[in-house]
């Protein structure tokens, strides 16, 4: 009789065992989630650590979770896959270690066709003025192109350099002083057209906040200069005159060349793949230096250097690829 009863217990402790072992705890989210696993620490009222099949681990606080179960586990395969499927995925640590990225950018800006132009001159004689010349009629719009690169810090910064190409092309409407001198057009034709190729070279700063691994948006700003590499307007004036009896003959050059300035840019965007979008506010200077020298002469030799300066100011859009 003995016998039969420690047998009895020894089936019914071994069933109750098998039974706790096909137990686990399942935590529901508020979110939706649901974690199963085994509960390894809870503290009352704030938090609670699980440990899910696959050996994660996650802490909860109090406030995220609807409500705490035991369940039955059908098998080890499912339990595994349940937890993978269901339960948030867990925090990764930032990368901070710096990767190199580049980009491929072409667009175009848009801008407004007046514009003031100043007049400052400087002589061998030590005198200095300033003019305003007045609003000119133009067309500063132009396609552009560009190419940046640098580290990437995290998921956050951008720090690089760029160079790109900017085409000017247009008419100065009006002809005035500007259109005779400083583009060097014919009277006869006031509408003809004048260009320029300017490079922009600056540094690039990009402030990102990524959504996922395929969309982030971004502010960027550029800063630098621009240097003019070709130019309509360049030329280069060479000739000598016969004096008369109260003057004697003499020579003089005259040099015009297109020249840059100060170059930045600040706007927002996003990256999506391996595609780019932006869109923001440029600002370009552009100034004409005209060389002026006389040699000879009744009043003897003498130069004047004057300088022909706007400020380009425009809206662009930009698309390109990242890699």
């Amino acid at each position: 009789m003995k016998k039969a009863l420690l047998i009895l217990c020894a089936v019914v402790c071994s069933t109750l065992y098998v039974s706790a072992q096909q137990l686990e705890d399942v935590v529901y989210l508020k979110n939706g989630s649901v974690v199963r696993g085994v509960i390894l620490e809870q503290i009352p009222g704030k938090s609670l650590k699980i440990q899910t099949a696959g050996g994660s681990q996650f802490v909860y606080q109090m406030a995220e979770i609807e409500k705490m179960t035991k369940e039955g586990v059908k098998n080890q395969l499912s339990a595994k896959t349940e937890a993978v499927t269901h339960s948030p995925k867990a925090k990764k640590a930032v990368d901070w270690s710096p990767k190199y990225k580049g980009e491929i950018n072409v667009g175009y800006a848009i801008t407004g066709d007046k514009f003031k132009f100043e007049y400052d001159y400087e002589t061998s004689d030590g005198e200095y003025g300033n003019e305003v010349l007045g609003k000119y009629t133009t067309i500063l719009s132009r396609p552009l192109f560009e190419t940046v690169h640098g580290i990437e810090i995290g998921p956050y910064f951008f720090v690089g350099a760029g160079v790109g190409l900017q085409y000017y092309c247009g008419k100065l409407k009006d002809f005035q002083y500007l259109a005779d001198e400083a583009a060097a057009i014919n009277q006869t034709k006031p509408k003809q057209r004048w260009n320029a190729v300017m490079m922009p070279i600056f540094a690039d700063f990009k402030f990102m906040l990524p959504v996922n691994d395929k969309f982030t948006p971004f502010i960027n700003l550029g800063i630098g200069g621009t240097i003019g590499l070709y130019s309509s307007v360049n030329y280069t004036d060479e000739n000598s005159y016969e004096g008369d009896y109260y003057q004697p003959a003499g020579s003089y050059s005259n040099k015009m060349r297109a020249q840059g300035g100060l170059y930045c840019d600040f706007g927002a965007g996003f990256r999506y793949k391996a595609f780019n979008f932006s869109f923001g506010l440029q600002h370009q200077a552009l100034k004409l230096v005209n060389q002026y020298e006389e040699i000879g002469g009744s009043e003897g030799s003498c130069s004047e250097k004057a300088y022909y300066s706007t400020k380009t100011n425009a809206f662009y859009v930009k698309i390109g690829v990242n890699f």
